[in-house]
């Protein structure tokens, strides 16, 4: 899962970076002890082998603090970002997750680990998200890009 961090402007990025870091604290603060701190980006890069997003105590203190949370798609997206994550998209498909969606207007790729018809953190999704993810590093400039996962069912 990744989060983004609001607006591209400086004060916003940087009230986005702190709103995330104030995001992760209240996480550990309600039991999630593990939970990580944003990246260099303002995201939030949670490993499923590390941090259980469904678990019971995830799901109560993500619903206590996501309102810490910067409003998200109020950034304007890169430039080829939308396109690339189509063709991420595509990959995904094409390479054993027949259900992968298609990003949404603001080139985010919102994932339902319900409705996808794979273990998001299985093997078989991993083996085509290292396949795939050329595609958004690329789109990235050469940075490894996080897909956006949804919420905690």
């Amino acid at each position: 899962m990744s989060v983004p961090k609001g607006s591209s402007s400086p004060s916003a990025t940087a009230s986005g970076a702190s709103s995330v870091l104030a995001y992760a604290q209240c996480m550990r603060k309600h039991g999630v002890t593990n939970f990580p701190d944003p990246n260099a980006q303002g995201h939030l890069d949670i490993n499923g082998d590390t941090v259980d997003m469904k678990s019971s105590q995830a799901v109560a203190a993500d619903k206590a603090c996501k309102t810490l949370l910067p409003p998200a798609g109020n950034a304007s997206p890169p430039a080829g970002s939308r396109s690339a994550a189509l063709k991420y998209s595509e990959c995904m498909r094409k390479n054993g997750v027949p259900k992968f969606p298609d990003p949404n207007a603001e080139g985010g790729i919102d994932i339902n680990g319900e409705t996808l018809g794979v273990d998001p953190e299985g093997s078989v999704f991993k083996a085509a998200d290292k396949i795939c993810q050329p595609i958004m590093e690329k789109a990235a400039g050469g940075q490894k890009k996080e897909v956006q996962s949804g919420a905690p069912q």
